[in-house]
């Protein structure tokens, strides 16, 4: 049997992002600016770079990965 800790298939972060999005998808519009994220969930845009958090395309296609 798994435990709660393998279970869990994001990371916190990961986690906090997806309702995020989730959220902004809802109330507001398709997806926040890398600006709103940073601010939500407090970190710079190196920290999206080096942890590789996320990844994001061109602007013309509407494609972003977790």
């Amino acid at each position: 049997m798994m435990n709660k800790e393998e279970s869990n298939l994001l990371t916190d972060c990961q986690h906090k992002i997806t309702r995020i999005l989730y959220n902004y998808a809802f109330d507001r519009r398709l997806f926040p600016t890398i600006h709103e994220l940073m601010v939500k969930i407090r970190r710079n845009r190196i920290d999206f770079k080096t942890e590789e958090i996320l990844e994001w395309a061109v602007k013309s296609s509407r494609f972003i990965r977790i």
